[in-house]
């Protein structure tokens, strides 16, 4: 599960030398032994948007929990850094800032790096985006969602129903009107099967806004890193700028 910054978080800056990157797999999301649902919930978070790792979840077997990673070490200004992040844009000799804490080895534990000048950031695994940001777009979403998948049920019920053998006349007409005051109750539940879904990210919001407030950022609960990538995306970025890396 997502780690919790304690409070020490600072911001160390320098160049990236002694730079080792294990691109491996980790249980970020999911605890260990939490197999009910995964592939709801990669279906909804394919839906949402909310993340290409978690979405991916759902063609996953149900007993791999773990998902590509990249763990990262290196030293900066004098101090050695180990961390676990969702990509690695950099290389040696970069000139960065890092959010660190110590940790009890005496190392440093990195949360996120960011280049200040191109204006590209990299954080633990599904970090991105503040509390009201990501509800915004959980609410948004789910409510796009929901509606396109009653009107799809309601569509699809309605063309089998009229198929030969299937009802006819008033019967018909009835058990349309039923089907479409059914509506709301159905969109309801889909709505709420979204916001749930929406409410596993929250451990990856609690880290999100202590890393954006320490970088000296402003508003931090509205921050949504995925929608300042998107406005400020170049024809030239590789596709995983946007999902596991950002623009800011």
């Amino acid at each position: 599960m997502a780690q919790e910054l304690n409070g020490q978080a600072q911001v160390l800056s320098g160049r990236l030398r002694n730079v080792k990157v294990t691109n491996t797999t980790a249980e970020v999301f999911f605890r260990a032994g939490d197999r009910e649902g995964m592939a709801a919930t990669g279906v909804a978070a394919a839906a949402l948007g909310l993340s290409g790792a978690a979405a991916g979840m759902v063609a996953m077997s149900m007993e791999e929990m773990s998902e590509p990673v990249s763990q990262v070490s290196f030293d900066i200004d004098g101090k050695h850094v180990e961390a676990l992040l969702w990509n690695w844009p950099f290389k040696e000799e970069d000139e960065v800032q890092v959010v660190v804490e110590p940790s009890p080895s005496g190392s440093y534990t990195g949360f996120a790096v960011l280049d200040p000048r191109e204006q590209i950031i990299v954080l633990y695994p599904h970090v991105s985006a503040g509390g009201v940001a990501h509800w915004k777009n959980v609410i948004r979403l789910s409510s796009l969602v929901s509606a396109a998948l009653v009107v799809f049920i309601y569509l699809l019920v309605m063309a089998i129903t009229y198929f030969p053998g299937g009802v006819r006349g008033d019967r018909f007409y009835d058990f349309a009107k039923f089907m479409l005051l059914a509506s709301p109750l159905q969109f309801l539940l889909f709505f709420v099967i979204g916001c749930r879904m929406g409410r596993r990210f929250t451990a990856f919001v609690r880290m999100a806004e202590p890393i954006f407030a320490v970088l000296g950022w402003k508003n931090v609960r509205n921050i949504s890193l995925r929608k300042m990538t998107k406005a400020k995306k170049k024809p030239t970025d590789p596709p995983a700028m946007g999902d596991s890396y950002f623009r800011y």
